[in-house]
């Protein structure tokens, strides 16, 4: 693999990959609340608490994977998350979080 993909920037090869976001919201408004993505066969699970910074994100990628998730810049991940709701990849449904 190429080290960097022409004319792709990390931000877009990680937005590509994510095939849907599912958001479980607890009961009460002090349930934890989960965002699931789904990324070819494997599900990266991360606390809403700890999901704009990215790291968390990171780190189940690399567990799923073997290899690290393409370099984000710092204060840009909240673009991916803007992205995928934009683009209609992020669904919310209720129930328990703590799954």
């Amino acid at each position: 693999m190429p080290l960097v993909q022409s004319g792709i920037s990390a931000e877009e090869r990680i937005y590509n990959q994510i095939d849907k976001v599912v958001v479980v919201k607890g009961k009460t408004p002090e349930s934890r609340i989960y965002w699931f993505f789904h990324i070819k066969d494997k599900v990266l699970k991360v606390n809403v608490n700890r999901l704009l910074t990215g790291s968390d994100f990171r780190k189940q990628y690399i567990r799923a994977f073997n290899c690290p998730a393409p370099y984000i810049k710092r204060g840009h991940w909240d673009n991916i998350i803007n992205a995928l709701h934009d683009g209609n990849k992020i669904e919310v449904v209720g129930g328990d979080a703590n799954v």
